[in-house]
């Protein structure tokens, strides 16, 4: 990596923490449905780990990037490890939110969340607010 590329990433890095730490907010700040049971608290714990990998392990990858742009080749192996970490991090948090959306959508019997969903207003939980936090949650969290 030269000095442009790792300017580049510690760029990303800051802005990377800063976006997470507005959508942690955001969904924080968001009405629970009642009902909801976990598709909430998955997507609240999915961006605390994304957090957590862009504080982090992001974090220490482009410390060891800049070690081996120096000439120090032992931390090859730390690189790929921090990189396996972050990639099956990503999995994790991925499926574990794509499941609490799946299980939400198939506790309403409602079509799959990539499709439009429709509430009914005799549902007690489908209330204006209700419908828009629904609709952000699952535009927010669709992973992969």
């Amino acid at each position: 990596m030269n000095n442009r590329v790792i300017a580049k990433a510690e760029s990303v890095h800051k802005t990377w923490v800063e976006q997470l730490d507005k959508s942690i907010a955001e969904v924080n700040r968001t009405e629970t449905i009642k009902v909801d049971g976990g598709l909430k608290p998955a997507v609240e714990q999915g961006l605390k780990d994304y957090g957590k990998i862009a504080g982090e392990t992001y974090k220490e990858l482009i410390g060891l990037r800049t070690k081996e742009k120096s000439g120090d080749t032992s931390v090859q192996p730390q690189i790929q490890a921090a990189l396996n970490r972050i990639n099956q991090s990503f999995e994790s948090i991925g499926g574990n939110i794509n499941k609490a959306g799946d299980e939400f959508v198939k506790k309403h019997n409602k079509p799959y969340y990539r499709q439009p969903l429709i509430l009914s207003e005799e549902e007690p939980w489908a209330g204006p607010k209700a419908r828009m936090l629904l609709a952000s949650l699952l535009e927010m969290v669709h992973i992969g």
